[in-house]
């Protein structure tokens, strides 16, 4: 995971929960964002709790980071 600073925009780190077997028919359900945090550690810690209660399953969880990013619609 590259975690270099952004100068324009601040970093989030996003829980991913990854599903076993792939669903060929549905591929893109194989991938879900489970929560957003803005502290590594704290997103982390979550991972571990996830992997340890979930661990038979079939799915396992990751940290990504990623650009929070913030618009305004007017």
């Amino acid at each position: 995971m590259v975690d270099t600073p952004n100068a324009k925009f601040s970093h989030v780190y996003a829980v991913l929960r990854f599903d076993f077997p792939v669903d060929t028919a549905n591929p893109e359900n194989t991938v879900t964002v489970v929560k957003v945090f803005e502290s590594k550690a704290v997103a982390e810690a979550e991972v571990s709790r996830l992997n340890a209660i979930n661990q038979e399953k079939g799915c396992i969880y990751k940290v990504h980071v990623s650009r929070l990013v913030v618009e305004w619609v007017q």
